[in-house]
C-alpha cells in the first residue's frame, strides 16, 4: 500500500527458467504481466507448456492477487513477451518477438520473414485476442516497448539488425494493428 505494507504476493514458475519482463495495471487494479518461459510453467491452476525453446506468456491477476487467466505464445524457436501497455478501451497491447517460423495466437496466424520478427497483439480484458500482427525482415527484429496513443493506435520501439551493429526502430500502428 502507500505506506509500504505488503498487501499480497504471488509467484509463478516451473523447473526451467521463467522471466517476467513487463507489467501494466488495469483501471480496476488488475495486473497484466508478460515475459517468457521454457518447459512447463504453473500459473495458479493453469499449466502452460512451451512448444520448444522459450515461449512468451501473458497473465492477468486481479486486485487481490488471484490469477484470472494465462496465455502462451510461441513455436519451436525462441519467442518472448517484452512489452505491455494499457489502451484507452481497457484492452492490453502486448509486444515481443517470435523466431523463424509460422505460429498461431488464438485464431490468428503469423508468418516469420526469417530471423526474429516482432508481434503486436491487442488482448481484451477477458483474455481473448482482438487482433495479432507481425512485422520484420530477414534479420533480427525485436520489439521491446509499446505505448498506446489517445487515438486508439500505438507505437512500438525496438531494435533491428541485418548485420552488426543494430539500429533502433519506431513503428506506428492504427487502432486495428495495421502499420501506418
Amino acid at each position: 500500500d502507500t505506506a509500504g505494507t505488503l498487501i499480497w504476493a504471488v509467484s509463478f514458475g516451473g523447473l526451467d527458467s521463467d522471466l517476467g519482463t513487463n507489467l501494466a495495471i488495469g483501471p480496476d487494479g488488475s495486473v497484466y504481466v508478460t515475459g517468457y518461459f521454457k518447459g512447463a510453467v504453473i500459473f495458479g491452476d493453469d499449466i502452460l507448456i512451451s512448444s520448444g525453446e522459450y515461449d512468451a506468456f501473458l497473465v492477468k491477476v486481479d486486485v487481490n492477487g488471484s490469477l484470472l487467466w494465462a496465455k502462451s505464445f510461441g513455436g519451436t524457436s525462441d519467442d518472448r513477451g517484452l512489452g505491455l501497455a494499457l489502451a484507452a478501451d481497457g484492452s492490453v497491447l502486448w509486444t515481443g518477438f517470435f523466431s523463424g517460423e509460422s505460429i498461431s495466437a488464438g485464431t490468428f496466424s503469423l508468418d516469420s520473414n526469417g530471423g526474429r520478427d516482432i508481434f503486436l497483439a491487442k488482448v481484451w480484458a477477458d483474455g481473448s485476442y482482438a487482433w495479432v500482427h507481425s512485422a520484420g525482415g530477414s534479420g533480427e527484429d525485436i520489439s521491446t516497448a509499446v505505448v498506446a496513443d489517445p487515438s486508439g493506435g500505438s507505437y512500438v520501439a525496438g531494435t533491428v539488425e541485418k548485420q552488426s551493429p543494430s539500429d533502433v526502430f519506431l513503428i506506428r500502428f492504427d487502432a486495428n494493428g495495421e502499420i501506418l
